[in-house]
């Protein structure tokens, strides 16, 4: 699969939306996010979310784009004080298509290249933690329970 990685704008907003809840729903359900939670968090509120997000211009969001369709995204954004890390990686997702094309490697170091960094993983999330050992990470501390969206899982911090 042939991508391109560039920096999301506003007017991705909406389409990068409905590319996450898609990727959380390939990557998460039914084994970590129930369909109540699909529920609440609809393409279209995402969507809402990155207008917000990307007009406060918090960090850069890439995007890998193939065949004029958004199959990935990530975003870095300076880590806490006290993280184990100078860059918190807060979101990277790859659609299941695009799974082995090397665009989730891509989107990753253009979110944090060989910097240091911290992220937060489920821990019920095998392909996610193959991928960040891969990358360098290790995990830090003990798994930690959280509600995300309507659900509760553990998630783990890891870090490099």
């Amino acid at each position: 699969m042939d991508f391109e990685i560039r920096a999301a704008t506003v007017d991705d907003a909406m389409a990068l939306g409905a590319m996450h809840v898609a990727a959380w729903r390939e990557a998460y359900f039914p084994h970590i996010l129930s369909e109540a939670s699909f529920e609440v968090v609809t393409p279209e509120a995402r969507g809402a979310r990155y207008v917000d997000l990307l007009t406060a211009n918090m960090g850069t969001t890439w995007l890998a784009i193939a065949d004029d369709e958004i199959i990935g995204h990530s975003t870095a954004v300076a880590a806490e004080p006290d993280a184990p890390g100078d860059l918190e990686l807060v979101s990277i997702y790859v659609l299941a298509k695009a799974y082995g094309s090397g665009a989730g490697q891509a989107l990753l170091d253009s979110a944090i290249g060989d910097r240091s960094a911290c992220l937060w993983v489920a821990a019920e999330n095998p392909r996610a933690l193959s991928f960040y050992r891969r990358n360098g990470f290790e995990a830090v501390g003990e798994p930690v329970r959280r509600t995300f969206i309507l659900d509760e899982l553990d998630e783990v911090r890891m870090a490099r």
